[in-house]
């Protein structure tokens, strides 16, 4: 019973948190072109899409290198832990941002932010039965919508 109880309680705050990062993560788009748009910046939107390009090849590159890791060791917590805190520490670089230097570092280093979001799926998955697989993605599809 009291297995049951921290199983149910993981799979709460796992999905709180993978709304709340996943939220921040879609969100943060529509926000950074904004952003750069207006003053001080003022961008032309070929800037936007290199920093849009530079944080979505991130995020893939991030996603893939994954399974290296799995693989030297390191463990599935310790990678989310890593790219939780890359990501976090992008959304500070980009708070201090005043060049495009540091508005490009900031987007490569929020690249955490996917591997973040795939690897909640994959400890939510380790939480249910593999009959309710479906169930539980159908509900985390449903909150990304």
């Amino acid at each position: 019973k009291q297995w049951y109880q921290r199983r149910v309680r993981g799979i709460y705050v796992l999905s709180a948190a993978y709304l709340f990062h996943f939220t921040a993560f879609i969100s943060f788009a529509g926000f950074l072109n904004m952003y750069l748009l207006g003053p001080p910046f003022n961008w032309a939107t070929d800037r936007i899409g290199i920093v849009n390009t530079a944080s979505s090849i991130g995020n893939f590159v991030m996603v893939l290198t994954v399974p290296l890791w799995r693989k030297i060791g390191v463990s599935e917590t310790i990678i989310g832990v890593t790219a939780c805190g890359m990501c976090a520490a992008g959304y500070g670089v980009m708070a201090i941002a005043r060049s495009f230097g540091l508005i490009l570092t900031s987007g490569l280093l929020k690249a955490g932010s996917g591997v973040a979001i795939a690897l909640y799926r994959s400890r939510l998955s380790k939480l249910v039965k593999p009959t309710q697989y479906g169930q539980l993605f159908s509900i985390l599809n449903s909150l990304e919508c």
